[in-house]
């Protein structure tokens, strides 16, 4: 699973080292490095958002374990994505836009361990066991 983490960070860079170019040559000189960081946090905000609904729809046997695995492997290939851009000659002026897919992973699923306290019965918000 990690390594599956670290290819889609290689992924993600790759694709922001190459459609960074053509945001930024669309943008104003003053606002292309706030498109290219942009660029960056709206793909990490998509790969968020795919891995959250993952560990909804794929549960697993030790969702802490599991959790935790996830936001590290997350946090590590939207690391990686960075230098991949920069080996494409992208700056990234707000390093924060790299760590924005683990971020959004624990955001969306303490939402849904929170609703799950709220709407469900039970006492583990709806994280059953296999």
């Amino acid at each position: 699973m990690v390594l599956a983490f670290l290819a889609s960070g290689l992924a993600l860079g790759a694709v922001w080292a190459l459609a960074a170019p053509h945001v930024s040559g669309s943008a104003d000189p003053g606002e292309s490095r706030i498109a290219v960081d942009g660029l960056l946090a709206l793909l990490e905000l998509g790969a968020g958002l795919v891995t959250a609904v993952g560990l909804v729809v794929v549960p697993g046997r030790d969702p802490a374990v599991r959790l935790v695995t996830v936001l590290l492997a997350s946090a590590a290939a939207g690391l990686l994505a960075v230098p991949v851009g920069a080996a494409r000659g992208l700056h990234l002026h707000a390093p924060g836009s790299a760590l924005l897919w683990p971020l959004l992973v624990a955001l969306l699923t303490m939402l849904r361990l929170g609703a799950g306290l709220v709407f469900s019965p039970d006492v583990d918000g709806g994280m059953r066991r296999a």
